[in-house]
């Protein structure tokens, strides 16, 4: 028992040795750490260095330019800058000009309220910039677009892709209004719009076309997607200032007459249609016409050269760029046929019908 006794008190002697030794070492660490820890915390990223107001702006280039459409979530949205540290997340809702696009779209699979709650947060953090908008619905929506249209003073680009369209969904004031693309995949009533006095550029497509009330003198540019014929007689002759154009005509019509269309601003022009459609061309004059895109098959199939040669020489237009696709005409014959236009491409590409980029 005593030599037990005595073997623990060796033990516990040897014990606090080794302790001291690794209190020691311990102290040694510890010692070494707190100038390095004190370092790094004395570290400040560049980032975090500069000024708010360029954080801002960084942020703004970060996301898609303005106005074209914007996520909601992913890399590429503003909420994803609010999910990296404190002081980015309250740089980021602070700063109107990210929130300032509304996506609606019922391919997101969250309910219509869901985003029409998304919609208001974001309008709210946008304060009072104009809006870009762009509602993608099959279905009902109406929350959601409620909620969009009580900020119609604030639109200034809206793209409405639409199963239905209520007649008075554009009836307010719009004053800030520049760019309207309406799609209307079912068959609506007139929509009489409000006042639109910056409104330039107007996209429609399938049953928006002559259903829609709109200021036609003022605008510049103007597209119509699966336009019939005789939907184009009432608009076109109102549009005085247009100065690019694009059509993708679905139906030539039932001989139904169209007067003569003067154009005398326009400058561009794209042409696209399902079936032969050169009769358009026949009553068009576009003397100050610079730009032209069209399909071969638009031309007719007797010979779209001499369609081409009519027009130009009624029209007393000179051509810089002339370009055919879904030709079967060898290029050298266009060439051959129109030697003052400097610019002539002949080639096969999907349908040209769009709007064109604004600057």
């Amino acid at each position: 028992m005593l030599a037990s006794l005595e073997a623990d008190r060796r033990r516990i002697l040897v014990l606090e040795i080794e302790i001291l030794k690794l209190q020691q070492a311990l102290s040694a660490l510890q010692a070494e750490k707190d100038p390095v820890q004190s370092r790094l915390d004395g570290y400040k990223y560049p980032v975090l260095t500069l000024p708010n107001e360029i954080i801002s702006e960084i942020f703004i280039w970060f996301i898609p330019p303005y106005p074209d459409e914007l996520p909601p979530i992913g890399s590429s949205s503003p909420t994803s800058l609010t999910h990296i540290c404190r002081k980015w997340r309250e740089i980021a809702l602070a700063t109107p000009q990210l929130w300032r696009t509304i996506v609606i779209d019922d391919g997101l699979h969250w309910s219509w309220e869901v985003q029409a709650e998304i919609a208001e947060t974001w309008m709210s953090r946008s304060k009072s910039l104009p809006l870009s908008v762009h509602v993608t619905n099959f279905g009902d929506s109406s929350p959601t677009l409620c909620s969009l249209i009580s900020q119609t003073a604030r639109w200034e680009h809206i793209t409405l892709m639409l199963q239905d369209v209520d007649s008075q969904m554009l009836s307010n004031a719009m004053p800030l209004l520049r760019q309207l693309y309406l799609h209307a995949d079912g068959a609506i009533n007139i929509v009489v719009c409000g006042d639109m006095p910056l409104l330039r550029t107007v996209h429609l497509g399938l049953f928006a076309i002559g259903n829609v009330a709109l200021p036609w003198a003022q605008l510049t540019s103007l597209s119509l997607e699966y336009a019939y014929m005789d939907e184009l007689g009432p608009i076109l002759p109102q549009t005085p200032n247009l100065v690019y154009l694009s059509l993708e005509i679905d139906r030539n019509g039932d001989g139904v007459a169209i007067p003569e269309i003067r154009l005398l601003c326009l400058q561009s022009c794209d042409l696209d249609s399902r079936e032969p459609c050169p009769e358009f061309l026949n009553i068009l004059i576009a003397p100050a016409l610079r730009s032209l895109r069209l399909t071969e098959r638009f031309l007719g199939d007797d010979d779209p050269i001499n369609v081409l040669q009519a027009f130009i020489s009624k029209s007393k237009c000179k051509l810089d760029s002339l370009s055919i696709m879904s030709t079967l005409t060898p290029l050298e014959s266009y060439r051959k046929a129109f030697p003052s236009i400097p610019e002539i491409v002949c080639e096969f590409s999907r349908p040209i019908v769009g709007l064109p980029e604004d600057d």
